[in-house]
């Protein structure tokens, strides 16, 4: 099984999978790509857990979460 999600095809300049790409460049520290794996999962569960919680009419929109989350990388990066 491959894994085609960032182009939708893999090329010899651009693997199919992101954190192949990420890896490869070495845009980010092995050990960050690697912490990032580990907590992923659990941490997505526990942000669908704390969602599923807030009344579906009263839920933000897709727009909305996008929005706060660019938010807060923004604030990480100054």
């Amino acid at each position: 099984m491959t894994v085609e999600g960032l182009w939708r095809t893999s090329t010899r300049e651009r693997p199919g999978s992101m954190t192949r790409f990420i890896r490869e460049r070495a845009l980010l520290p092995a050990s960050e790509i690697d912490a990032i794996i580990a907590g992923a999962p659990v941490d997505l569960i526990d942000f669908q857990s704390v969602a599923a919680q807030i009344p579906l009419a009263e839920r933000p929109t897709m727009r909305d979460w996008i929005d706060r989350f660019n938010a807060g990388v923004e604030r990480l990066a100054a």
